[in-house]
């Protein structure tokens, strides 16, 4: 059996490390940017089950983005950026602010396309609001209203009636 003294060094080495790296940080500040992220969609009206397709950014990645409509999450598809990479260089590169585009980089940011997909949840019907969170930073909310399928169709059941009424 080892003696409990030989054990102590090794049980403090964690707490010993967290020590000296809350040290090494405090000692600075950091500040970090956070974007509004700018969002559109073509569709008003979604339906649980549905996918919608949301442009604009700046998007970052599927795995860092969360997707809310009212207090439920949305299943994110995909996040899809092309011709996105001579414009995040120039603005690494020339622009104060990764949020927005400078006037030096215009041109390459002209090209950028930025799409996130998103699989809408079961809801409620009416009017939500919906929220994107990545990286980056957050949307404003984008009103859409959930309309809900009926279970039955009334349709089918009339023509049924009225045909068995006629015979």
């Amino acid at each position: 059996m080892r003696p409990l003294v030989a054990l102590m060094p090794l049980q403090a080495l964690p707490f010993l490390l967290s020590s000296l790296l809350f040290a090494a940080c405090g000692s600075g500040s950091a500040t970090f940017e956070q974007c509004e992220l700018d969002l559109e969609s073509d569709v008003d009206v979604v339906m649980p089950g549905d996918t919608l397709v949301l442009t604009g950014g700046p998007q970052s990645e599927r795995f860092d983005t969360v997707v809310r409509i009212g207090d439920v999450q949305a299943d994110v598809l995909d996040v899809s950026r092309q011709n996105c990479s001579i414009c995040d260089e120039c603005r690494q590169q020339q622009c104060v602010t990764l949020c927005r585009s400078c006037s030096q980089c215009a041109p390459s940011c002209d090209t950028c396309e930025e799409e996130l997909t998103v699989m809408i949840p079961e809801l409620a019907a009416g009017p939500a609001d919906l929220v994107v969170t990545n990286r980056f930073g957050i949307s404003s909310p984008l009103p859409v209203n959930v309309d809900v399928p009926d279970d039955t169709d009334t349709d089918v059941d009339s023509d049924t009636d009225s045909d068995t009424l006629a015979n």
